[in-house]
């Protein structure tokens, strides 16, 4: 309310819609992305090249599902100052929407060893090692996905309820095959999906999908490894009930049965 005052006052105040832009995606998840998107590109109306605004904009973008027009924001932000874990990572998740998995795997490498570097937290490297699981699937590198795939579950288990809630706003892809809605998602945000075309919530589905496939593969793969094979069967007929094309995953069901 006071932002909004403080706007009515004077509609190139600083930073009340950079701040607006922020508690939108905070309250309402992807039901404020457009709306975020809209404040941050006024912020920049005012204060043109402004970093934080400029940033946050592009991250709106490509989680809004406009990868296309965060790309070359995202791309100069990469070559220019000191590299940002953050804004790599979501380049790469922007050139993974666009179909570049060559590119995403580089882009997500950097963006991983980077946020190692800096000590980032669970939920921050959580969704770099899904996305470059994701990103080495599809380039045939199934031993790769699967250890990225596999540490992601590592550090999903050890997270805090307050990051996996953030986690759960950043990984929203896609309803589940029964129909439901993405865990920790609020009406509005499931209603944000839905609104999604087609197409758009296609492809959301198929990177969920080989995420969870490449989970339940590489933990099957690791319990038949400590001849556990019952443990590791089930696992891996999992893996195979979500993608029964996942690479490698009926041969290691093979070798547990």
């Amino acid at each position: 309310g006071e932002l909004l005052a403080a706007l009515a006052k004077d509609p190139d105040v600083r930073r009340a819609h950079y701040y607006l832009g922020t508690l939108a995606v905070k309250e309402k998840g992807l039901g404020g992305i457009d709306e975020a998107i809209e404040h941050f590109s006024a912020e920049l109306k005012i204060a043109p090249g402004d970093p934080l605004a400029t940033l946050e904009l592009r991250v709106a973008l490509v989680v809004g599902q406009r990868p296309r027009e965060a790309l070359p924001a995202l791309q100069a932000a990469a070559r220019s100052g000191p590299p940002q874990s953050r804004t790599l990572a979501y380049l790469g998740r922007a050139q993974l929407r666009l179909d570049r998995p060559v590119e995403a795997a580089a882009t997500l490498e950097r963006a991983l060893a980077l946020a190692r570097e800096q000590g980032a937290n669970a939920a921050a490297l959580l969704p770099i090692h899904l996305q470059l699981g994701q990103a080495l699937a599809r380039l045939g590198r199934a031993d790769e996905a699967a250890v990225h795939f596999s540490e992601s579950h590592r550090l999903s288990a050890q997270s805090t309820v307050a990051e996996r809630e953030q986690l759960a706003r950043y990984m929203a892809d896609s309803t589940d095959p029964e129909g439901g809605s993405p865990a920790g998602l609020s009406p509005a945000e499931t209603a944000a999906l839905k609104a999604l075309p087609p197409d758009q919530r296609e492809e959301l589905k198929r990177e969920a999908t080989a995420a969870l496939a490449g989970t339940y593969w590489n933990l099957g793969v690791l319990q038949a490894q400590a001849e556990r094979f019952a443990r590791a069967t089930e696992l891996l007929e999992k893996a195979a009930a979500v993608d029964a094309g996942f690479p490698r995953v009926q041969s290691s069901l093979g070798v547990a049965y």
